[in-house]
């Protein structure tokens, strides 16, 4: 097993996004990398795989950071201000709700307000790669930006079954909790999302009344 410490001179805050731990770590992985390979010997030849697949999976974790072309085609959606039918505004709102099952889970949960029309993504944890049943952070870097990623792809291919309707951005997108559309903006900001898409607001109490039936209802 291999301990690492690494002393923070800094106390970060509770909305913190800092990344600066999971490149420290890779650094220490490069640096005794070198070291079972010109000085371990023996030993070296049991501790490199074990470098090996820790590095493996730290790069694993840093390129969820910035998905460039899941970002890049999330960048260049349309925003109109209403669906392809022109019925309802193209208004959504997206929160997170909790699947009491056996194991349980948490989805992003979409919601057209005006229609009623629903749709999911997740579980949030097995994108993350979390064991089932693994209680989620909402201050996680990491759980912030798999949300991130499954609101992005939600968009990006489609929110129903028929994939000849033009996919788009929302026009207006809202949630039910406040410090949840703050995480979420300063995140997507951090990866690159355009500005104008990022317009996230707080629902108001018949909005959020309205989403929690058609949870109910899924």
């Amino acid at each position: 097993m291999l301990q690492l410490g690494v002393p923070y001179m800094m106390r970060l805050s509770d909305d913190s996004v800092d990344q600066t731990l999971p490149w420290v770590v890779m650094g220490f992985i490069e640096e005794n990398n070198k070291l079972a390979s010109n000085q371990w010997g023996a030993q070296g030849a049991t501790i490199r795989p074990q470098l090996r697949v820790a590095k493996e999976e730290i790069e694993k974790f840093l390129g969820t950071y910035k998905p460039q072309d899941l970002i890049s085609n999330f960048n260049i959606l349309p925003r109109p201000a209403r669906t392809p039918s022109g019925l309802v505004p193209n208004h959504w709102n997206i929160s997170v709700r909790h699947v009491a099952l056996n194991p349980p889970g948490d989805l992003v949960f979409f919601v057209q307000p005006d229609s009623q029309y629903v749709h999911v993504e997740g579980p949030i944890q097995t994108v993350e790669g979390q064991t089932p049943g693994h209680v989620l952070n909402p201050k996680s870097l990491v759980t912030l930006q798999t949300i991130a990623r499954l609101i992005m792809k939600a968009f990006v291919e489609g929110t129903g079954a028929d994939s000849s309707i033009p996919t788009s951005a929302p026009w207006p997108w809202t949630t039910d909790e406040r410090n949840f559309a703050r995480r979420i903006i300063k995140v997507m900001t951090d990866m690159g999302v355009r500005q104008d898409l990022l317009n996230m607001t707080v629902a108001d109490a018949d909005e959020m009344a309205a989403c929690d039936e058609a949870w109910k209802d899924l």
